[in-house]
């Protein structure tokens, strides 16, 4: 993929003239991961929750770009959101919480004594004195049923819990130092190296996806994180979204191996990045290099975002 070297747009940002990018099935709403519960991860990973008959399986899946060297870490409401699936998932469809409280009112449903057949002056005075203890006893028995219904609520949640520290452990066993590395990431500077490393190898990992299954969510995840005039551009030059035939007749099956990153601070808020990769295909038959450099800055709230880029490729073949 290439860029011009002419930043001004030849035209004014009309958006989508066509409107083919509504009305055109959305392909990654007919994935097939569509039919599970997944949590994306900002560390580049996707946590996938599948029933398999009675049972849940969890797996885990790396973007294209993530180094394979990298852990899965779940920020705080990364795992709220898969503690909620865990809890919704079958245990909470089976558990039949009218049929439970019938069954409870049902038990306590005692019948009348007999002594309240005869004369009432007939009955011995024991008599009448236990059949009014028993009438004061029944409220205890109603309060137990609601004690009952309140405990199985509780159960469910705790089911919850425990599938969500389950995992959690799993992962820490897996990777020790995973706590002590998502400490550090909560409180670091979105400028500090490691972070513009890991935005900008996720970002041109997007930017270059051509797969007729993932283009679209890709490019839009891309242009997501450009300055809006960035982003305008980029929809003109490459006339986003292009058609399904012109998707065909890219090379969709290329994957991106990014190389190196070098980074250059200009300040505490931008840096300049020069990203090497090569577009391999899926015999690994030939390569194509590619050298972006890509102006990376903060937005109003503090976000990464692209600033600027351009397309060196041609240049370094010289």
């Amino acid at each position: 993929m290439t860029y011009s070297d002419d930043y001004a747009s030849p035209q004014a940002f009309q958006g989508d003239p066509t409107g083919d990018i509504f009305t055109e099935p959305d392909i990654v709403a007919h994935s097939p991961v569509t039919t599970v519960r997944v949590v994306e991860t900002q560390s580049g990973f996707q946590v996938v929750v599948k029933e398999v008959d009675s049972r849940l399986s969890l797996s885990v899946k790396r973007r294209i770009g993530t180094p394979p060297s990298s852990h899965v870490l779940l920020t705080g409401d990364e795992s709220l959101k898969l503690s909620r699936i865990l809890a919704q998932k079958k245990g909470a469809r089976e558990y039949d919480m009218t049929g439970e409280y019938k069954i409870a009112a049902a038990g306590t449903a005692t019948a009348a004594p007999e002594v309240t057949d005869w004369d009432e002056f007939k009955q011995p005075l024991r008599k009448r004195r236990g059949a009014a203890a028993g009438d004061t006893a029944r409220p205890k028995s109603i309060f137990s049923n609601k004690l009952l219904v309140g405990g199985g609520v509780a159960v469910l949640a705790l089911c919850g819990a425990v599938l969500a520290l389950a995992f959690v452990g799993i992962t820490h066993l897996l990777n020790p130092d995973s706590e002590g590395t998502g400490a550090k990431l909560v409180a670091a500077n979105p400028m500090e190296a490691e972070q513009v490393d890991k935005f900008v190898r996720n970002y041109v990992a997007n930017m270059l996806d051509f797969s007729p299954r993932t283009y679209r969510a890709s490019q839009i995840q891309a242009m997501s994180v450009m300055k809006p005039e960035l982003m305008e551009r980029y929809w003109n030059e490459t006339s986003f979204p292009i058609s399904k035939k012109q998707l065909r007749s890219l090379p969709g099956d290329q994957t991106v191996m990014i190389n190196k990153v070098v980074q250059e601070p200009t300040s505490t808020v931008t840096t300049d990045v020069d990203l090497f990769a090569d577009l391999v295909t899926a015999e690994g038959k030939s390569s194509h290099p590619v050298h972006l450099k890509l102006d990376i800055g903060l937005n109003d709230e503090g976000k990464l975002v692209v600033l600027e880029q351009k397309d060196v490729s041609s240049k370094g073949k010289k």
